[in-house]
């Protein structure tokens, strides 16, 4: 379990920064693909 958070964390904060780095069109992209999975 341990090994697994940290990863976890460091994908939410990709996220995070990729959806401050993308346009709107492509936020709304990933969220459905995400709902989607």
């Amino acid at each position: 379990m341990k090994t697994n958070r940290p990863q976890k964390i460091a994908g939410y904060a990709e996220l995070f920064v990729k959806l401050h780095v993308l346009t709107k069109e492509q936020k709304q992209d990933i969220i459905q693909s995400m709902k989607n999975r």
